[in-house]
């Protein structure tokens, strides 16, 4: 059901930020420069892009600070994670795309637009400017929908949208990357799959996929709509919640004799591998870890059963297809 929750969420807020870019005035060009570059929340020099983005929410008494690192985003506190690329990339756009609706002198101390000690401020530090400067959110404005706001040290303040504020109201667990398996399905090059006394394997050549184990099946195609199964259902191993800080060794969750494992492999060669421990009925989840982390995390347990059927089922399918006499239904 969090899953569930969690996926709304991020369609809303697919959504809004949408909206939100979508009725804000066209940014200038890299080469703009008067009035209309000014207005632009976020202005960045031609070769230049956000880095990092820190949101201070004195409000929940939390710090998250994301950064980019070779092409991808991750949490870098208060837990070291990679990031869910899609939340990320809203973010930078709603930063970038996004203008000022109006800009003003103050007529009052910061203390009454909410600017002195803001609630939430966003870090932005980019690839030219390695310091953070900080954007205030403030109160709401008496006139319309709108929120007061202004750069850390700048001497006006101007008006935003508040859903732009809302949209960097997020938790730690909305910002993790959730997927137990990261590389896109097209990149696959070979699947290995062990349960507790079967073990099955299928390889790519080209667009085919063919089985390796069962050894009684070598050689022998997956049929399309298998295919089709087993991959569907490893994009709804999803990761339920994070086992952050669990005192607990690893053979405690039930790793030294595991449940079972999954293996992916790309055209690079590069594994992604999943241990599945022991069940946790309380939460109907399967205790799991990716080889090379050492974050534990709960998944699904009907997904993972589902996905071991389907893998079984396939292979028995074709098993049973060689076993009859040739010319026989």
């Amino acid at each position: 059901m969090r899953m569930i929750t969690t996926g709304v969420f991020s369609l809303l807020f697919a959504v809004v930020v949408g909206f939100y870019i979508y009725l804000q005035p066209l940014p200038p060009s890299s080469q703009d420069t008067g009035p209309q570059a000014s207005m632009r929340l976020v202005s960045l020099k031609e070769g230049d892009e956000i880095q990092k983005i820190q949101i201070q929410n004195s409000d929940k008494n939390e710090i998250i600070t994301l950064a980019l690192e070779d092409k991808a985003w991750n949490l870098k506190e208060p837990v070291s994670y990679p990031a869910d690329p899609f939340l990320v990339k809203g973010l930078v756009s709603a930063l970038t795309l996004s203008s000022k609706i109006r800009q003003l002198k103050p007529e009052k101390d910061w203390d009454e637009y909410g600017l002195a000690r803001p609630s939430m401020k966003i870090g932005v530090q980019t690839k030219l400017n390695r310091s953070f400067r900080y954007l205030f959110f403030g109160n709401i404005s008496p006139v319309a929908n709108h929120i007061f706001a202004r750069w850390e040290g700048e001497s006006e303040y101007f008006l935003l949208d508040p859903d732009l504020k809302n949209a960097f109201d997020k938790s730690v667990y909305s910002l993790r990357w959730k997927a137990v398996f990261r590389r896109p399905f097209t990149e696959l090059s070979k699947i290995a799959v062990e349960t507790k006394d079967k073990k099955f394997e299928i390889s790519r050549r080209g667009d085919v996929w063919y089985w390796v184990e069962p050894i009684d099946i070598l050689g022998d195609t997956v049929t399309g709509d298998h295919m089709n199964e087993i991959l569907n259902q490893l994009m709804r191993l999803s990761i339920k919640e994070f086992l952050d800080g669990d005192p607990r060794q690893a053979s405690d969750l039930g790793f030294s004799d595991p449940t079972g494992t999954i293996a992916l492999w790309g055209p690079d060669d590069q594994l992604e591998y999943v241990c599945l421990g022991s069940e946790f009925p309380m939460r109907d989840s399967f205790y799991a870890h990716r080889k090379g982390e050492d974050i534990f995390f709960l998944v699904d347990r009907n997904n993972v059963r589902t996905f071991f059927e389907i893998v079984e089922v396939s292979a028995e399918e074709v098993i049973k297809s060689a076993s009859q006499p040739e010319g026989q239904p």
